[in-house]
């Protein structure tokens, strides 16, 4: 599996059954991680089923076993964090309102790694033939750490450029780059090609202090003729306090 990334094809438009949340095995592995979210575009009505508590010693649990935890998405940044407990897969689903409770509509994205960090990132990029792409990134602070950035290509475009002197390029067979090392004021500059011809899309400098960390986010264009987005992403890594 290359750079953990999950392409993970769907009928969209087939209405998600109940046996799509009943646990595929007699002994499913069991979870417990944190996960943020980021998407190349604002995804309503979206969330994930988990298992409810006093379901977890169940060896088969079924549909009604799952409640379905509501997720706000979007291409602006980092979502809040979710608590998932449960087996694998993971399932994310669309959602539609049934009274004062949640159900799931169809299945837009199933992760099945055995192993997932503690602190997750999922990223999800546009959609290809009726499919979902979705990158699983380790989010913790020993894997990315601060005064580090991340560059995430979610536009489908090749992008290329320079970050604190050093050449990069991602493209649709390498999006993610693994966190550098950067110093606390950062140039950065980004260019990606159009029509023939080289397009800057970000050149300036970035502050970056010893507990922050930054991903450099590439999103697709809004529409057709325009150009490819970019989203500084700022984060605060948290250091406990010495006794």
């Amino acid at each position: 599996m290359k750079m953990k990334r999950l392409v993970l094809s769907l009928a969209l438009g087939v209405v998600l059954p109940s046996s799509m949340l009943v646990a595929q095995s007699a002994t499913p592995s069991t979870l417990e991680f944190e996960f943020s979210i980021m998407a190349w575009e604002r995804m309503r009505d979206v969330g994930y089923a988990q298992l409810k508590a006093e379901a977890r010693s169940k060896p088969r649990p079924i549909a009604e076993d799952f409640e379905i935890i509501p997720m706000r998405v979007s291409s602006q940044g980092r979502s809040d964090l979710y608590h998932y407990v449960g087996p694998t897969p993971v399932r994310l689903v669309a959602t539609s309102s049934e009274g004062e409770s949640l159900r799931a509509t169809r299945m837009i994205g199933a992760i099945s790694e055995l192993r997932i960090p503690q602190r997750a990132m999922f990223l999800i990029g546009p959609a290809e033939e009726e499919s979902v792409n979705i990158k699983l990134l380790d989010d913790s602070p020993a894997a990315f750490p601060g005064q580090h950035v991340r560059i995430v290509n979610l536009a489908g475009e090749l992008v290329q450029g320079t970050l604190d002197g050093q050449a990069f390029r991602v493209d649709a067979t390498r999006a993610v780059l693994p966190p550098k090392r950067v110093s606390e004021s950062v140039r950065v500059g980004v260019a990606y090609e159009k029509q023939g011809r080289p397009i800057i899309i970000f050149d300036q400098s970035l502050r970056i202090g010893s507990e922050e960390r930054i991903m450099l986010v590439f999103l697709p264009p809004f529409r057709a003729g325009a150009d490819v987005r970019v989203r500084v992403v700022r984060d605060q890594i948290f250091v406990p306090a010495e006794p």
